[in-house]
């Protein structure tokens, strides 16, 4: 039997958001909602600065408080480990939102609850990943069945030092993170700005920037002075001939 899981790497996530939009595109999230993000927290006081990058979405807990709350079981386990909503007995009572300690649920514009599946019906049942997984440029996620230990989801785990978020919940989640281990800092970035306490502005800069603004007001002048009077015009030729000038002495 399957049972899927999915791994985010902090120190391979670049804070895109292409996880999220492909995740909106596959699973027509309305706007203003989302089935997930990633969430960019900086910590340090300047200039020892890092910043990390963390996912927020459904965590697909084993123990899951929001199967365990809901009157009528419409949210329940499926066999490979997945935590889905039946939206034909659902009667949008928000005990789910309210049990869940990931914020991970959300109402929808119909008055239904919207979150997480793992795209099991848009994609895995295609046997495709989920959209985020296919979509992130640094292979920041990885996702598959644990109970295959040749998938590359239970070589990770093996070859990781991994976390579960909230894991004193012992609510068991099936999304774990690897944490940053990268000391983003301006210290300790070698060969960077780090070794530049001051920028030194000398006259090459100041008379680049000169010319530079010498060039795009000559430039606005000659059209103006053409709208005006014409393009025979003394000053329109002059203005033409010192914009390109200044750009090349430049």
């Amino acid at each position: 039997m399957k049972k899927y899981m999915m791994i985010h790497d902090e120190n391979l996530c670049i804070g895109c958001q292409g996880c999220s939009v492909a995740c909106r595109s596959a699973n027509n999230v309305p706007r203003g909602l989302y089935r997930l993000q990633v969430h960019a927290k900086m910590s340090g006081t300047f200039p020892n600065l890092k910043t990390d990058f963390l996912r927020q979405s459904c965590v697909m807990c084993e123990d899951a408080p929001c199967v365990e709350v809901f009157p009528t079981g419409a949210s329940f386990k499926t066999a490979d480990g997945v935590t889905l909503l039946d939206h034909r007995i659902c009667v949008s009572c928000k005990y789910c939102i309210l049990a869940c300690p990931y914020d991970a649920r959300y109402v929808l514009p119909d008055g239904e609850i919207g979150k997480c599946t793992f795209c099991y019906e848009s994609r895995l049942e295609e046997g495709k990943e989920p959209a985020c997984v296919s979509v992130c440029p640094t292979n920041a996620l990885t996702f598959g069945d644990v109970n295959d230990e040749n998938s590359k989801i239970s070589k990770k785990l093996k070859e990781s030092k991994y976390y579960l978020p909230k894991a004193e919940l012992k609510t068991k989640p099936s999304l774990a993170m690897i944490a940053n281990t990268k000391e983003h800092t301006m210290n300790n970035m070698s060969g960077s700005l780090a070794q530049y306490t001051e920028i030194y502005w000398g006259w090459p800069i100041a008379f680049y920037l000169f010319l530079a603004g010498l060039s795009a007001g000559a430039s606005i002048v000659a059209v103006l002075i053409s709208n005006k009077f014409g393009k025979d015009n003394y000053y329109f030729k002059a203005a033409a001939l010192i914009a390109p000038v200044a750009i090349i002495l430049g």
